[in-house]
This record gives structure tokens, sequence and C-alpha cells, in this order.
């Protein structure tokens, strides 16, 4: 079966992947979708509610497979692409564990984006503190409607500290993940829904609310939430006699440190490229590994017939991805048409 060729073949079944083989496949293209997990979906699969609509993260994910089991995309759960090398026709896809490859006119790479890994920052203690969480931790927690398992039934309070491997020279993430503030704020909110008597904090840098209805729904957890929001560093991190998350923070606004005991605090960990790429496309990145979002240098990867989506050149949101996908839909569209098939 994989000893077909293809017009396109889309290298990663999230978001991005999906929409970018359904779009393809409408405008009359033979596409392959290859995806390394079982089970469509990418990071996505991890979440419980989307911001900044709350709607339900599987439901996207539902529609988007209900799109695609109609489009005639040929899809591949189970099968990882483990290298790409040019041939001269477009592109063969080793596959792990398998002899025969993919072969491909076209590339489309929407294989995503990496997690930061909080244990790099000592000095909040994760894995090692008992109540320090990361937002990733906190989506599996609503998914599996398990907070009273770790926090009982009243809890106090709870903090989420933003930034956490981004904007970071230690960490060499000098950049903004641009999705982290607005999930605090989602989960802020969604924390205190469950413990409307709990006490709420968000710790930041700085705001960056980098879409339309994201100061709306910031405000929102101020006057309706009533939701505090502390503008400093967390540091000092450590278990209280009580058991609780205690450490320091400086109110920078107000010029004065704080002392604080929560019952949980959740790390609101940053992207970070995909390590696992493909080492004989010799991709051109950038100095923290996404794919080198300039114009001349994507112009130079599109006349070879290889495409990128969403967060393969940098952080995004899953609304970014989705219209991203679209226009890179119409650029490999263009190539088979100028290029013949």
């Amino acid at each position: 079966m994989t000893d077909q060729w293809y017009d396109v073949v889309v290298i990663g079944g999230g978001v991005g992947g999906m929409q970018v083989a359904i779009a393809l496949a409408g405008l009359g293209h033979r596409v392959a979708l290859v995806e390394a997990q079982a089970n469509l979906g990418g990071k996505l699969l991890g979440y419980a509610k989307l911001f900044p609509s709350f709607e339900n993260a599987e439901q996207v994910v539902d529609e988007l497979k209900n799109q695609l089991d109609s489009s005639g995309v040929a899809v591949f759960t189970n099968t990882k692409a483990r290298d790409i090398t040019e041939n001269t026709k477009g592109y063969d896809v080793m596959i792990e564990n398998a002899d025969t490859p993919f072969h491909g006119r076209t590339i489309v790479l929407a294989y995503g984006f990496d997690i930061f890994d909080p244990t790099l920052k000592e000095e909040y203690g994760y894995n090692i503190i008992r109540g320090v969480y990361s937002s990733v931790d906190f989506e599996k927690m609503m998914k599996e409607k398990s907070f009273s398992k770790y926090f009982g039934e009243k809890p106090q309070g709870f903090g989420f500290v933003h930034c956490v491997g981004s904007r970071d020279e230690k960490v060499k993430n000098n950049y903004c993940s641009k999705v982290c503030c607005i999930t605090a704020i989602k989960q802020a909110m969604e924390i205190k829904e469950h413990y409307p008597s709990a006490d709420v904090f968000c710790f930041y840098m700085d705001l960056r609310l980098h879409e339309l209805f994201f100061e709306k729904l910031y405000k929102q957890a101020q006057k309706e939430y009533g939701i505090h929001f502390i503008r400093g560093k967390v540091s000092e991190v450590a278990n209280s006699q009580q058991g609780k998350v205690a450490f320091k923070v400086e109110d920078t606004l107000l010029s004065r440190p704080l002392r604080i005991e929560l019952d949980g605090l959740f790390l609101m960990v940053g992207i970070e490229a995909y390590k696992d790429k493909f080492p004989s496309l010799k991709l051109p990145l950038n100095e923290f590994d996404f794919v080198d979002p300039g114009i001349e240098t994507l112009a130079t990867q599109c006349e070879r017939g290889i495409f990128f989506v969403g967060t393969t050149k940098g952080p995004r949101s899953i609304k970014e991805t989705l219209q991203d996908a679209t226009y890179v839909s119409m650029q490999v569209h263009n190539y088979l048409l100028n290029h013949g098939k």
C-alpha cells in the first residue's frame, strides 16, 4: 500500500496537518497523511477546553476527523517518518520498521512542537515539591475531572506562573510562546469555577494577549472571577509545614515582597521547536530550531516542493495554525499546477 505515489505527503496529524490535507484533497490532489501516534489530533488531544471560547477540544478534533473521513485522504496512523530524501520526481518518506517508503511529489511538514520540560527550571521544584504541576497537568486534571484527588474538596488557593521556559535566556528560549498568558487566564477561570471560594493568582512578567478577544477574557477574569494578577517573579518555592506550596514573589507594581502559601502552583510551560526533524532535508532553521520564517528562505523551500505548517515555523495558536494551513494548501496547489504532477 505504501509503495504508491501521492501528489502530497503530509507529515503530522495534528490540527494543521489535518486541515492542510483536507484542503488539498478538496482541490483534487492525492494526499497521504502520516501520523506517528495512534490517534490524530496532536497536542490538542491533551486539552480539555480551548481559549477564548472554552469549546471542547475533542469536538474540534472530531470535526476535522469527520471532514478527513469524507475527503479521500489516505490516513496512516502509528506510522513514524524517520527521514525524507529527494528523488528525481519528488521525495521518498522512509518509515520506521518498514522497507517501502511513501513517495510524494511534494512534502508538507506539520510535525508540530515540543513542550518545554519544567524540570529544567529547578527553582520551581516540578516533580520535587508537592503541589507544583504544569499547565499540561492541569489539562489532564480537567479531562479526568480529578482536581479533588490532588487538592481535596476545599482548597484555599492556587497560582499560575507565566513564562516558564519562554522569554528566558537561561534556557536559551528568548522568545514569547504566544499562548501561555491566555492559557493561564483560561485555566485560572476554570479552577475558580471548580472552587469559587479559593483565591487564584496569576504571576506574570508582562501580559501578552495577542488576539482580538483575549483582552476581554483578561478583564472578565479580573472583574467577574476575582482573579488576582501580580507582576513579579516567583522564587524560593518549597513545601510549608502544613504541606502547602510556599514561595516568595516580588510585586514589582507595588514594590513590595510577598510570601504566599497555596494549595497548588501551575507552571505555564512554553512551546519549543520539535527536536526529531529530518536531517537529510537540511531544513533552514533559526537560532531556536524553528524553520526560518524569512520570505526568501521559505520561497526557496517552496521551489523544492517542501512546505511548512503552523508551529514548525514558531509559536502559534490553534486558530493561527488552521489559518496558516489554509494558506499553505494554496501554496502547494499552485506549485503542483506550475510544476506538474
